[in-house]
């Protein structure tokens, strides 16, 4: 082994990447092999309560499809006192806000230890921003503002003070807001003048309080290309605003349009390159009331479009049999319908998944005649925490 360069051992352990069980095995060849193994073992690692088993379905649900190493608060702060230099090999972190005291404690000690960051993800578990000890909010705002860091997700966290997030801001490459909340604690930040080299942006929420906080500083977001964004159709016009302060820029959209009940009208994006549709039918076999006016109103640019349903224990054809009103005035052109099946696999019902992919073809081609439509399934799709940048 001697006689091995450490140049080579790196770069071959390098193209394991994230195959976790051989590059435990190479941590233990030899001194030579170990901190190269171990700088893949804990680039990326996700820090969550000790109470797992009492978290919900859909807190658990959050995680599903990732393969990020996972362990405890407890058990993450016994390890990095053990072994302080693991620590420095983090670059991608996620945690679960604690409720209880002593988790509270700890993972501030923890997350003292990580001087390298360059993504961070928290999950907020609903618990408000003020109920963390003050030590443990000094540590995650020290962590914020880590020059390494430029990718930041907040997820169902409660009453973040707005200057938190708008100092992000200039910062950050990619940012992304799931059900979180804000509150206004400092209005004179709003009026600060903003740049950014925002390039990625998400917004799955639908409260107007984000967009509020985001469309004053529009005009300095001038590198966005990428935006995902959830449109609810019985809030404000928060979504159209933000997309139009976007537009010089951006170049592939993701609706996230739930039912999409009323159709939606995209502003002028001259540099759009691709649409991605997600609309939720759940037990339905119909095509959303909305889903013919916003394809209309669509430009000629690549168009997906995710149907997202719940297994049946039985399956028959869908509700359209005629084209959609309007089809010979469509732009569209090169169209991708994909069919996702939401629920867990179960025994019970997965045996008619072969049978409602079939009826779902149909229903497609009756609703589009004259496209060129290419159709694909999905039976276990990632998570939203698996498809964040």
């Amino acid at each position: 082994m001697a006689l091995i360069p450490n140049e080579l051992v790196a770069a071959i352990l390098d193209e394991l990447d994230r195959d976790y069980t051989s590059l435990k095995r190479c941590s233990v060849v030899s001194t030579a092999f170990c901190s190269p193994s171990q700088r893949h073992l804990f680039r990326s690692i996700w820090i969550h309560r000790g109470d797992w088993h009492a978290y919900t379905v859909a807190q658990q649900a959050v995680h599903r499809g990732t393969t990020t190493p996972a362990g405890t608060i407890i058990g993450a702060h016994s390890l990095f006192q053990r072994s302080p230099h693991l620590a420095s090999y983090i670059r991608d972190l996620a945690i679960d806000l604690p409720n209880a005291g002593d988790e509270d404690i700890t993972l501030k000690h923890v997350l003292r230890t990580m001087p390298n960051l360059e993504r961070l993800l928290i999950s907020g578990m609903t618990v408000p921003w003020g109920d963390l000890s003050p030590g443990l909010r000094s540590v995650i705002l020290s962590i914020l503002a880590q020059p390494t860091l430029d990718r930041l997700h907040l997820l169902n966290m409660r009453s973040v003070p707005v200057s938190v997030l708008l100092r992000m801001l200039p910062s950050m490459r990619a940012l992304s807001i799931h059900r979180t909340t804000f509150r206004d604690d400092s209005p004179e930040i709003l009026e600060l003048p903003l740049t950014s080299r925002l390039e990625h942006i998400t917004i799955s929420t639908n409260m107007r309080s984000t967009y509020k906080l985001i469309l004053p500083h529009t005009p300095g977001l001038t590198n966005v290309t990428k935006a995902h964004i959830f449109i609810d159709f019985f809030s404000c016009m928060g979504p159209e605003k933000l997309l139009a302060g976007l537009g010089g820029t951006l170049q592939h959209l993701v609706l996230d349009c739930d039912r999409l009940y009323y159709p939606f009208s995209l502003p002028l994006l001259p540099v759009l390159r691709a649409v991605e549709l997600r609309v939720s039918n759940g037990s339905k076999r119909c095509m959303p009331d909305g889903l013919a006016g916003t394809l209309a109103g669509l430009p000629r640019v690549p168009l997906k479009i995710v149907f997202g349903i719940s297994d049946r224990p039985f399956e028959q054809g869908w509700d359209e049999e005629s084209s959609f009103p309007g089809i010979a005035d469509w732009k569209l052109e090169d169209i991708h319908c994909e069919l996702l099946f939401q629920d867990e696999d179960d025994p019970a019902t997965l045996s008619m998944r072969d049978a409602a992919f079939g009826h779902f073809c149909v229903a497609i081609r009756n609703a589009m005649p004259g496209f060129h439509v290419r159709l694909s399934r999905v039976d276990n799709d990632l998570s939203y925490v698996a498809r964040l940048p």
